[in-house]
């Protein structure tokens, strides 16, 4: 094994990769094996220390020890719907904050929107599409970095609902056909979560975005469900 991942009594991992104390190092991020050599580590290089961890498990990347990335490549939502497991394996990692990138193209702009709400709807994880995996290797560059300072980090999911998760709600709720943005704000700041959208009555969702709006959000978050 040719992991460096540090350790402290204080702050356990608890997801993959599980390590009794492990902490990322400062200014460094733990990749799963199969990155390497890859463009997105490539992109990486020289900018963050990479740690390559054996045992890294469904986790592709940990920008810090209390973060747990998993990248869906084209190939990956081209080829199999075996993405979806290692999500929903991401979503019940304990203390852990999920992020998921998405290789958005040409080629998978057709199952974005249905990723989008598994993701963000369903899992209540943050979604980031990215042109590639250099665009990836970068963000995940900003990740650590932003990590390592001092002022707010839109990554740290403190208390505080985070800029990158508000975004990926609002889009997500900006889905539902003929709704709009000005809408989708307006439900946002009325029931503060997607799941509460999805508990209101008609009549409750008619009073912000009336009634036939109202139904379109109805049947929209109806048919997520089915």
């Amino acid at each position: 094994m040719d992991s460096d991942f540090e350790t402290t009594e204080q702050s356990p991992v608890h997801a993959t990769p599980h390590r009794e104390g492990g902490r990322v190092p400062p200014g460094g991020i733990v990749c799963h094996p199969r990155w390497k050599g890859t463009d997105a580590a490539k992109a990486m290089q020289g900018k963050v220390r990479i740690v390559f961890e054996d045992d890294a498990g469904i986790v592709d990347f940990h920008p810090s020890h209390d973060k747990a990335v998993v990248y869906v490549t084209e190939g990956d939502l081209l080829t199999s719907q075996a993405y979806r497991k290692k999500l929903a394996k991401l979503k019940k990692a304990e203390k852990m904050k999920g992020i998921v990138l998405i290789d958005k193209t040409s080629m998978t702009v057709q199952y974005y929107l249905e990723i989008q709400k598994f993701v963000v709807l369903e899992l209540g994880l943050v979604l980031l599409p990215v042109a590639d995996q250099v665009e990836a290797g970068n963000l995940l560059v900003q990740m650590v970095n932003e990590e390592n300072k001092s002022s707010c980090n839109p990554f740290l999911f403190k208390p505080k609902r985070s800029v990158s998760r508000d975004q990926a709600v609002l889009n997500t709720v900006q889905m539902i056909p003929k709704l709009g943005s000005v809408k989708a704000k307006s439900l946002l700041n009325r029931f503060k979560s997607i799941q509460r959208i999805q508990k209101a009555s008609l009549e409750e969702l008619s009073s912000v975005v009336g009634r036939a709006n109202a139904q379109h959000v109805k049947t929209f978050l109806e048919e997520k469900v089915k």
